[in-house]
């Protein structure tokens, strides 16, 4: 919003780059009608990271003839975590070398859907979980992160769900996770969790919106589930954790 005035005033063209998702689940009214605003007064051109991301700026009255499609690009890693290094990080989580590991990487807030992968585990008493991420901007999502905190210390979950709080280099974590989740309760503009866990051979599971379901086709390079159906997710984690050819293959 501040870089179109600046770049007419400059005379200089400009792009903007879309990460989110134009929506009511993601901003105010006030500030959907100011972005697109913007992006159809000031903007030369508009890259969205998804077709969901595209999708939801022309819905929100932004000019399509502008906004192209560009993926996020990943850096490929030149190689992976040592087993010893991936030993060596489940026994500082106080995780035991054989348990079946689930990682969900990413902020602690309620959209996000750690509470979804909490409620799947708690039918599975072998999985272990871990949560990498921390709540990092509002008083409701620190509000959350306690009571994720709560949920995890009752009975069926106890010892068995992992804070790893925010990292800045997390690939170890992919390496030691048996599957990726991917469990947010509304659309995601992209979801870079996703393809970090292909990146790191695991299987992932995701939620059937936005972005997700653009990177992932069901049953041949992941898993799709529902958003916010805990069984469902439960159901795709043990499907994985039974079937160990299949979890490969993905």
């Amino acid at each position: 919003i501040i870089g179109g005035p600046a770049a007419r005033l400059a005379g200089r063209p400009l792009i903007f780059h879309l990460h989110d998702i134009i929506s009511g689940g993601h901003f105010s009214a006030l500030n959907r009608r100011a972005l697109v605003f913007c992006a159809n007064h000031f903007a030369s051109a508009v890259i969205a990271n998804s077709g969901a991301t595209q999708a939801a700026f022309i819905a929100s009255g932004g000019r399509a003839g502008r906004c192209v499609i560009i993926p996020n690009g990943f850096r490929i890693p030149e190689q992976r975590t040592s087993k010893e290094a991936v030993m060596a990080l489940k026994e500082s989580l106080g995780i035991a070398p054989e348990a079946w590991t689930v990682l969900m990487a990413g902020r602690l807030t309620p959209w996000k859907g750690q509470h979804v992968l909490l409620e799947a585990l708690a039918s599975m008493p072998e999985a272990h979980a871990v949560l990498l991420g921390d709540a990092l901007f509002t008083a409701e999502d620190h509000e959350y992160a306690q009571e994720l905190r709560r949920l995890a210390a009752g009975p069926d979950l106890a010892g068995r769900v992992h804070f790893a709080g925010f990292r800045s280099h997390t690939a170890a974590f992919f390496d030691m996770a048996d599957v990726v989740v991917h469990a947010s309760v509304i659309a995601e503009p992209f979801g870079r969790v996703i393809v970090e866990g292909m990146l790191a051979g695991k299987p992932v599971i995701a939620t059937r919106a936005g972005g997700a379901a653009e990177i992932i086709t069901h049953e041949q390079t992941g898993l799709l589930v529902e958003p916010g159906q805990a069984g469902a997710l439960a159901e795709a984690l043990r499907r994985l954790n039974n079937q160990p050819d299949f979890a490969a293959e993905l």
